[in-house]
């Protein structure tokens, strides 16, 4: 699997154009399209910023050569992801308690206790679009 390719994987993975993906990487659409048809060998500097954009790991990156393998690491990630953001999110809040009033802490409970199943159902869709997409 050539790095062209992976980009196009990864940039569609994440639902962006290469318009998106170009604004990203501070670099004209022109030129990130001659990166994703392998038009231009893409400096390590590039590669690294494009791995830190999307929370990869460069070696993994780079290594990989089978596109299902890629697909599979992918797929891992955002999980993995998805798993680290609940997390953060749930760690912000016990952090950030002290700024709520009771009330305000009663609401959200209750909000959780109402939205907690939805929320874990719309994590598990997610997936199984990514996947789907990727398997495609």
């Amino acid at each position: 699997m050539k790095t062209g390719e992976k980009l196009r994987f990864l940039r569609q993975f994440n639902d962006f154009s290469q318009k998106q993906m170009a604004d990203k990487l501070n670099m004209e659409v022109r030129s990130y399209n001659n990166l994703e048809n392998d038009r231009v060998k893409i400096d390590f500097t590039r590669i690294e910023q494009i791995v830190n954009l999307f929370g990869l790991d460069l070696s993994e990156f780079t290594k990989i050569k089978d596109t299902e393998e890629f697909k599979r690491y992918l797929l891992s990630k955002s999980q993995k992801n998805m798993e680290a953001d609940k997390v953060g999110m749930k760690t912000d809040l016990l952090n950030d308690h002290n700024k709520f009033s009771d009330t305000d802490l009663d609401t959200v409970r209750k909000l959780a206790a109402t939205y907690n199943e939805q929320t874990q159902v719309i994590a598990q869709i997610i997936f199984i679009l990514n996947r789907r997409r990727l398997e495609g």
